[in-house]
């Protein structure tokens, strides 16, 4: 599903973002990015989003090349991309229910089916309850809640999470985890950066170890 090969990402002449760094993804995968701020994680994300391209090497993405891929061709693929912040980034003038259908208003889906997809996906997080509620009324686990919903109801085949439990309480971050990890059996490729290392090491998953631009070691998913 994505092949990042040899990829080296500079910033201006003075800051490297990524050092030769090649990972694989494959469909299906559960993956985390481990490392302290400034390791590159968040870096590997936007590569996959196409939110910046390599100063080097390639990165084929949905089977899409950075080496030719047109502009018009990255909104198409972004569809198949979900999404989601440390700091949730929800509408705070939209209540829950129209946070999760304004990912569908972009695609231009019609409005009868957005409000069936936007009531099936809080459904099945748990937040249906909640759709009538804004960001400011609700709590930090239950906006990232609201913020998967949100990046799930376009159903992507890829899902990507920056440090996802970093600004929710232990308990409501295992909860987070334990929804990826419901997703990730569902068929949808996840890829978590974190700072968090025993959080990943507690995990039967796949660990990329950053640090300072490079990939450091790789654990592979366990299959005991």
């Amino acid at each position: 599903m994505v092949e990042i090969s040899d990829v080296n990402v500079t910033y201006g002449n003075k800051w490297t973002g990524l050092d030769s760094v090649t990972l694989s993804i494959e469909k299906g995968d559960f993956i985390y990015l481990v490392g302290p701020s400034g390791a590159g994680k968040s870096t590997v994300l936007r590569l996959i989003y196409l939110d910046i391209f390599p100063s080097q090497g390639t990165v084929n993405v949905l089977g899409k090349s950075t080496a030719g891929i047109s502009r018009s061709e990255i909104p198409l693929i972004r569809r198949k991309i979900g999404v989601i912040f440390q700091d949730f980034k929800l509408l705070k003038d939209r209540n829950v229910f129209d946070n999760v259908m304004f990912a569908l208003e972009v695609t231009r889906c019609p409005a009868r089916i957005r409000k069936k997809k936007a009531l099936e996906t809080l459904t099945a997080l748990g937040m249906v309850h909640r759709r009538n509620e804004y960001p400011y009324s609700i709590s930090g686990g239950e906006q990232q809640r609201v913020a998967i919903a949100r990046a799930l109801v376009r159903e992507p085949l890829i899902l990507l999470a920056d440090e996802p439990t970093g600004n929710v309480d232990d308990r409501s971050g295992g909860e987070i985890v334990e929804l990826l990890n419901h997703i990730n059996r569902s068929g949808t490729a996840v890829v978590m950066a974190t700072h968090k290392l025993d959080l990943a090491e507690n995990s039967p998953h796949r660990i990329v170890y950053m640090d300072k631009g490079k990939i450091v070691e790789t654990r592979a998913k366990c299959t005991c």
